[in-house]
């Protein structure tokens, strides 16, 4: 009876653990974009039209701030693009 109790325990305990791991991550900050991102919106206002190309690949997208920033950077407007095609 008392290993039951005792293993219910340990149960929730790590069922608690899991849900606030997943909180924090939920909470951590994405990673930032590109200087190029930055730099595609130099002059330009947020909404703005933008162009960046990066890997073979040229990017198109708005200009906007992450939440804890101010300085504009390329927002990307559809998925990001996938591996360049290979040469073979």
């Amino acid at each position: 009876m008392r290993q039951q109790s005792l293993l219910r325990s340990l149960l929730a305990l790590s069922a608690v653990t899991a849900l606030l791991a997943i909180a924090v991550a939920a909470e951590a900050d994405p990673p930032a974009p590109p200087a190029e991102a930055y730099t595609a919106c130099d002059s330009k206002a947020e909404g703005d039209a933008c162009t960046v190309t990066m890997h073979e690949h040229t990017i198109t997208g708005t200009c906007a701030t992450l939440p804890k920033e101010t300085k504009l950077h390329c927002r990307p407007s559809g998925p990001p693009p996938g591996p360049p095609p290979s040469d073979k």
